[in-house]
């Protein structure tokens, strides 16, 4: 049986203008209910599995028999026994718990009620078992004035060892909350509550050492949102919460990673100076500023302490290095850059359509110079396997008009083998012990080693055509 715990000392409130200082603004003191009861456990049917115990993968998807309806599926790694976990009901996002393998795993989500889809739930299901348990109701009004993150991807958080889910929620629609849920015991705890309207709380980041969890108060209205207004953090122990001063506008904020336990790396915009690369101290709520240029990609390495950025800034366009408070600059257009941990690498892609390799110590190279890139816009970049033993590619023709692309194979810091190039490829998910890769577009797909021959597997498709909603369970 679950308890609730609602402490005043871990509620944080927006009330009035959203842009008035953090420092200004007050706590919640109004009075909080409770949500609604938890129903009884169900069981759904139990999907067929391999026998060996090999991975499954987890997603999100849209059945072909109906093109608006989102729901939460699994596959077997080598693409067999295609399973709806949640059937006939939309599944707006879900989180699997740590520790989950193919033994026993627990996949948190939050699902819509048939007849409103901004009514919303959260629940637990089990694996192999099938359980599903109701946690508590998100949402009971389908207007979203508090609940519009409700349902997005970054609103669902499970602590480092797997104990506690953080959530959002909007229970009676009268203001957007942050709670915890004990997996062990059923208990249940109010975090934080933002009042003024139209900002919701999202962006759930627990520290390394699961003590403290960071959330951000965001405005879901309008071409590009959400749009960050406040961040803060609360200490799970006695459940005092620290503000941290962040202003936010449009693409700017982005948390980048922990520096230590109670310090983490983000980006954001001062308004009356610049982009910013920033450290935020979650217990002294000190933001310290890193860098202050213009940039178009910001890394933070936890491993080597190390800050990367990208400026395009014709004819000075360069990636800087930062670490210790030394300064590395490197002259080139690289536009895109992200951190390759597999190789301690790097990796780039220019405007002028090359592609290039970076070492934490400033050293670049070309990548791949003999491969060309088929579309007039970025070249193709490949995503690695955990292992670092396979690259896959996708490459779209820009200039098609049935939005064809193609999907390429091949060996590290080789040229690439040309898989599919006749379908709409959305995204794509590679096997955790580098066997195969199951990718979704118009259809489910599948191709594994040695031959790498393509298979459909039907059933399901994806309508947003954006990034892909699915994990692995080992």
């Amino acid at each position: 049986m679950r308890r609730f715990v609602i402490s005043m000392l871990g509620i944080a409130g927006l009330i009035g203008c959203a842009s008035a200082p953090i420092d200004e603004i007050p706590l919640a003191t109004e009075a909080i209910t409770e949500p609604a009861a938890t129903k009884d456990t169900t069981v759904e049917p139990t999907p067929t599995s391999d026998s060996d115990g090999r991975s499954w993968l987890v997603f999100l998807a849209v059945p072909d028999e109906d093109g608006s309806l989102d729901t939460l599926w699994l596959v077997n790694r080598d693409g067999s026994d295609l399973t709806a976990l949640v059937p006939n009901k939309t599944v707006a996002t879900f989180e699997l718990r740590p520790g989950s393998t193919t033994e026993h795993a627990e996949i948190a989500y939050v699902a819509a009620m048939p007849d409103q889809d901004k009514s919303m739930t959260l629940k637990i299901r089990s694996l192999p078992e099938g359980e599903i348990h109701e946690v508590m109701a998100l949402s009971t009004e389908p207007d979203p004035v508090f609940g519009g993150s409700i349902g997005y991807r970054s609103s669902l958080a499970w602590s480092p060892d797997g104990r506690l889910l953080a959530f959002a929620g909007s229970p009676d629609g009268t203001s957007s909350d942050v709670y915890t849920y004990n997996a062990e015991t059923g208990e249940i705890v109010l975090r934080g509550r933002i009042t003024q309207e139209w900002v919701s709380a999202y962006d759930l980041h627990w520290s390394p050492d699961g003590a403290w969890l960071v959330y951000g108060g965001g405005d879901f209205q309008g071409e590009g949102a959400p749009y960050l207004k406040a961040r803060w953090a609360v200490n799970i122990a006695d459940n005092t919460t620290t503000s941290l001063p962040m202003f936010h506008a449009p693409d700017a904020d982005r948390f980048l990673g922990w520096v230590d336990d109670r310090t983490f790396a983000a980006t954001w915009d001062d308004p009356d100076v610049n982009q910013q690369a920033c450290t935020a101290n979650i217990e002294t709520g000190a933001v310290t500023t890193i860098f202050n240029q213009r940039f178009s990609e910001a890394f933070y390495v936890r491993d080597h302490d190390l800050w990367a950025f990208s400026l395009i800034n014709e004819p000075d366009s360069r990636v800087t290095l930062l670490s210790h408070d030394e300064a590395k600059t490197i002259p080139t257009d690289i536009g895109y850059l992200w951190w390759q941990p597999q190789y301690d690498l790097f990796f780039g892609a220019s405007y002028s359509g090359n592609r290039y390799t970076i070492t934490t110590d400033g050293d670049i190279q070309s990548l791949l110079p003999d491969v060309p890139s088929p579309s007039d816009y970025w070249p193709m970049m490949p995503t690695v396997s955990p292992d670092g033993q396979v690259w896959v590619w996708t490459e779209s023709d820009l200039g098609s008009s049935d939005s064809t692309s193609a999907l390429y194979i091949g060996q590290p810091f080789e040229p690439p083998r040309l898989i599919d190039g006749n379908y709409h490829i959305v995204d794509f998910r590679i096997a955790p012990d580098s066997s195969g890769v199951v990718y979704i577009g118009d259809a489910l797909y599948h191709t594994a080693a040695p031959d790498f021959m393509l298979r459909k597997i039907g059933g399901v498709q994806d309508i947003y055509q954006g990034q892909w909603e699915a994990q692995w369970i080992p």
